[in-house]
């Protein structure tokens, strides 16, 4: 202190505080719980505020900002040290403050020479008033000096500490002072933000003028050619820099990251942003996104989250029409950049799905209009756009879109679902939004167990999941078609299979399982007839399939199998289309047999119908029933090992005599409608037995009685033989012939299936299970004993629909690396 009285140049322009003011504030720091030495040193700011006033505070400012510039400073702490520690110099030192130290009034001598030597250098004038002549006892005579009071004791004005703040960094924001008193002010923010009313105005005005300010400076420095991080700027200051190196260039990105910090803890402080201010701050983001969007990216996803936390979801909520605001401006950000994962929205979309859930703001329909057309509808097309990509299962944002769409649905004059069925249900689309949305939305009864009994609620949910129930099934009737494929082209190194309609199709029936299981009381209550409607639905497009690949397979000879190649021995496609003209020669090179597409839907969903209780069951057991007698007759024919033999007739089959008159068993479809070459070989063993001669052919050499009675000729006028029907209007379309063609070659897959069907016989009450492949046995999971429940249900549902993206995206890297090709001789009919 006698010191700073002494060397007065040293300490108002050379730089005498830096020497020791870092040495105080340490000790400062870590002596809070020590009375003693922490009004001690409040002491000694105190008398060195007095002495040099301004010229003290920019030099201690300037060093501390220094400091906490450092890489391995903690902050936080000593932001509040060096906050308390101006703070002080608002109150000065109180008369009666204890001196543990022994230190008040030990230099006051000094100080008051001092203090003199300024009034005479600085105000001559106001020095020579202060002088007055008194008379003494006796002659002598001397000249007395008084200093009024606020000579000695200064005060510090907090808004005046902010205004310094705010000169330094507008005064020239190319140097990186203005970089670290920007910095120190963010630490300092929640603090001043308390000090005053006065402080707080300027503090809040002051942000607004530092936006326009930091939108205006140009990007001079190539960021990613330092190979730091965000913030690190610091790290390029050693400790022992001297304060020369003040005037260093800036590094702007790094301050208009630095004032985004700002803003947040001025709003988590309490604060609030004026409209001017929002909008400024989102054109500045848009700046920040143009000039380096990879450097800043992290730094405005958690700002963009922070923001709507630290503004929407406090005590004192803002007015809707600052909420709206808000989320206008970021509808354009995030149809822009999340997308291509420029920023990472996820912390934003789970921040909004927070102020949804409230109650605060969900019941108006501004709000719930603005949430789904600026957040919804932007996140649903950023999804659509990376599904088309084929990158969309990585993208960052996807799970916080499910969350928010799933919690959208209970927004009042606003309907989410509407917009995503407007989407293209593609392949990743499906699996990477709707299968998880239908996953995690809410049923009535789990929203009856949280307390939410509103009508509108309940309204809400079945809506949902009815238009959910209508996308799914309209996606598996207009499944796109196949790219076209020429059968002159010789290969093809492209993503066929995750672009053809079969994957579309296979995950669009996961969702409809998924529906039956978990909103079947919504279905039950409100619209008990859609169970008719669902049963038409499925019994058109799953009627084709059979289990017709497992009985042939267990007929067909071991013959040597044919020499292949290596590479063409590890195809890792999961699909691939049956061959007609070796499918009876040529043995399997897997344990198992490919079942067709269709065929591993079939069994697939009927395994769901069986194991968990459900209303459908009631509508589907008919179909379920014919499925199975026809697996049976399948079963017979071949332990009887004899082709032809008679089979009883049921009331789900007939038997057929052909031109020959032997009988055959039971077609492999539903119906005559849709049988194939490839599910009737056990049927019609010998290619003789049918007959395909041209012309009308008398009805009863096609079909006959079972007792064979004979009675008057009557020409039958359908088709000429068994095998040739046509299809009715609505079968036969594109979609059902590639699931009846197409087989699936995952031996996992296969092996399920095999598994699905040995469950639906044993829960309809059937003894003889479909055996095992050769050197394959059961491993006893798939032995049907109990009903599952509906966790059991979902968990195998999703375990199913895993191993299907995951067979998807092997076949998708394996076109891509040139491992596996589909030819187009692979796309034949079965």
């Amino acid at each position: 202190m006698v010191a700073s009285t002494r060397f007065r140049r040293l300490f108002t322009s050379g730089g005498g505080y830096a020497l020791f003011m870092p040495a105080l504030l340490k000790l400062y720091t870590e002596a809070q719980d020590h009375p003693g030495i922490k009004l001690a040193i409040e002491y000694g700011v105190n008398r060195f505020y007095a002495l040099h006033h301004e010229s003290f505070v920019f030099q201690t400012l300037d060093i501390f900002a220094h400091v906490t510039a450092l890489p391995h400073i903690d902050v936080e702490p000593l932001g509040k040290s060096i906050y308390n520690l101006f703070f002080a110099l608002r109150k000065g030192v109180l008369p009666l403050a204890p001196d543990a130290a022994g230190i008040h009034q030990a230099n006051r001598v000094q100080e008051r020479e001092a203090l003199i030597m300024n009034t005479a250098e600085e105000k001559p004038q106001t020095f020579l008033n202060l002088l007055r002549r008194n008379q003494a006892v006796g002659e002598n005579q001397y000249l007395a000096l008084d200093l009024p009071e606020e000579y000695e004791t200064s005060r510090l004005g907090m808004d005046d500490f902010v205004r310094l703040f705010l000169t330094v960094i507008a005064h020239d924001s190319s140097i990186i002072r203005a970089e670290q008193f920007l910095r120190l002010l963010r630490n300092l923010t929640p603090y001043l933000y308390h000090a005053s009313s006065n402080a707080r105005a300027i503090l809040r005005d002051g942000i607004d003028a530092l936006a326009t300010l930091l939108m205006k400076t140009s990007v001079k420095l190539k960021i990613s050619d330092s190979g730091e991080g965000h913030f690190s700027s610091s790290e390029k200051i050693p400790e022992n820099q001297s304060l020369e190196k003040s005037r260093s260039a800036s590094n702007i990105t790094i301050m208009r990251l630095d004032y985004l910090a700002l803003i947040i803890s001025f709003v988590r402080a309490g604060g609030s942003l004026s409209l001017a201010a929002v909008l400024r701050t989102t054109e500045l983001i848009r700046t920040m996104l143009k000039e380096v969007p990879l450097d800043v990216n992290h730094g405005i996803s958690n700002f963009i989250s922070s923001l709507i936390r630290a503004s929407f979801m406090r005590e004192n909520p803002p007015p809707l029409k600052e909420v709206v605001a808000l989320l206008e401006e970021l509808a354009p950000l995030i149809a822009q950049y999340n997308c291509n994962s420029v920023i990472d929205f996820s912390g934003t979309f789970q921040t909004i799905s927070e102020l949804v859930s409230s109650s605060l703001y969900s019941s108006q329909p501004r709000f719930s209009r603005a949430v789904v057309s600026c957040i919804c509808a932007p996140a649903l097309s950023s999804c659509e756009t990376a599904a088309s990509a084929n990158f969309l299962m990585t993208l960052p944002s996807r799970h916080s879109i499910v969350a928010l769409l799933a919690q959208c649905v209970f927004l009042r004059g606003a309907n989410v679902i509407v917009e995503v069925a407007k989407r293209v249900p593609s392949y990743d689309y499906l699996a990477g939004v709707v299968f998880p949305l239908v996953l995690s939305l809410k049923t009535q009864k789990t929203h009856v167990q949280d307390g939410q009994l509103e009508t509108w609620h309940r309204d809400s949910i079945r809506n949902a999941w009815i238009c959910l129930l209508s996308f799914a099934m309209s996606t598996c009737r207009r499944t796109p078609h196949l790219l076209e494929r020429s059968r002159s082209q010789g290969r093809r190194r492209s993503n066929d299979g995750k672009k053809s309609s079969l994957p579309s199709f296979l995950i669009a029936l996961q969702i409809v399982k998924v529906i039956v299981v978990r909103a079947g009381t919504e279905i039950s209550t409100h619209i008990p007839g859609l169970w008719l409607w669902m049963r038409a639905f499925l019994v058109e497009i799953l009627a084709d399939g059979d289990a017709g690949f497992a009985i042939n397979y267990t007929e067909v000879s071991p013959l040597a199998s044919p020499t292949s190649s290596p590479q063409s021995s590890l195809h890792l496609d999961p699909f691939q289309s049956s061959v007609s003209g070796n499918s009876l020669t040529a043995p399997h090179p897997h344990p198992f047999p490919h079942p067709r597409v269709i065929d591993y839907s079939l069994w697939s969903f009927l395994e769901v119908l069986c194991v968990h209780r459900n209303p459908l069951i009631l509508q589907m057991r008919f179909f379920v029933t014919e499925k199975l007698v026809e697996l049976e007759h399948g079963l017979q024919y071949r332990r009887n090992g004899l082709r032809g033999r008679h089979i009883p007739s049921t009331v789900f089959s007939k038997p057929r005599r052909h031109a020959s008159g032997m009988l055959s068993s039971t077609s492999s479809g539903s119906s005559p409608l849709i049988a194939s070459q490839s599910s009737s070989q056990y049927l019609y063993p010998d290619s003789s037995l049918i007959s395909l001669e041209g012309g009308r052919q008398p009805g009863y050499n096609v079909l006959s009685s079972p007792d064979n009675i004979r009675g008057p000729k009557i020409v039958h006028l359908g088709p000429i033989s068994v095998l040739a029907r046509t299809p009715s209007p609505g079968r036969g379309k594109e979609p059902e012939g590639m699931t009846t063609t197409t087989r699936i070659k995952s031996v996992a897959l296969a092996r399920a299936t095999y598994k699905r069907i040995r469950t639906v016989q044993k829960s309809m009450g059937y003894e003889n299970l479909l055996p095992m492949p050769q050197n394959q046995e059961s491993d006893g999971d798939d032995v049907f004993t109990t009903m599952w429940t509906q966790k059991e249900v979902l968990d195998a549902i999703t375990k199913e629909t895993d191993q299907l993206v995951e067979e998807f995206e092997k076949l998708a890297r394996s076109l891509q690396d040139g491992g596996g090709h589909m030819e187009p001789s692979q796309m034949g009919p079965s």
